[in-house]
């Protein structure tokens, strides 16, 4: 198949992912959040996935230089806009945080040595002030270039552990000493963003030398 016609064809599918959530989005809103059809996104990804299998293609950024001089540079700027509106209406939707049993399953298949706090209720969540839904950073382009990255690079994608799993959840990272005080709050601002481990030694460190509280956007 034509090169072109290859690419053109793949922006056609990507356009028709977008019009589709972003019609049934405007008809109902909560059905689209109940039907959880944000998670519909595995096709976005699976689209440029096969475009450069189809193209034979080394990786991805290859693939993005033959579409920037496309439409997808549009696509990919209404999408994140599309995203932001889902943020501003997501009061709608229900939340849900993982059960006891899918906090073990993790536990066991990452090996974790320490105990483990379920926050089901989602309250010490919210009070560290994490956001109820995330979606124009959970599911932004920048992030779904990540997943079609690891994809083609033959890395399995992450899964819910169980059925109650919100892929809409922003993570982040708190410190809390051994007498309840807690020193520091990260708020993750990507999936992927995770203060590395130099960073938590510091931070750890300074804590035994001062008695004040951090703020919660002090990094």
């Amino acid at each position: 198949m034509n090169k072109s016609i290859i690419i053109e064809d793949t922006i056609s599918q990507l356009n028709s992912i977008l019009s589709s959530a972003h019609e049934q989005f405007t008809s109902d809103p909560n059905d689209f959040f109940s039907q959880d059809r944000i998670s519909s996104l595995g096709k976005y990804i699976s689209i440029l996935t096969n475009a450069c299998h189809l193209l034979n293609m080394s990786g991805y950024d290859e693939l993005k230089q033959h579409l920037e001089n496309s439409s997808f540079s549009d696509l990919r700027t209404r999408w994140n806009n599309f995203l932001s509106e889902l943020d501003n209406q997501s009061i709608l939707s229900s939340s849900f945080t993982s059960s006891i049993d899918s906090a073990r399953q993790w536990k066991n298949e990452v090996e974790c040595p320490f105990e483990i706090y379920c926050d089901s209720d989602r309250r010490l969540y919210r009070h560290f002030g994490f956001p109820a839904k995330a979606y124009a950073r959970v599911w932004n382009v920048q992030t779904l270039d990540y997943y079609v990255e690891q994809k083609l690079s033959g890395r399995q994608l992450p899964t819910k552990l169980d059925k109650n799993d919100d892929p809409n959840q922003m993570g982040g990272n708190a410190i809390i000493d051994r007498n309840g005080r807690v020193i520091w709050v990260y708020k993750s601002k990507t999936p992927t963003d995770r203060p590395n481990v130099k960073q938590l030694q510091s931070i750890l460190e300074h804590s035994i030398h001062d008695d004040s509280h951090l703020n919660f956007d002090e990094i």
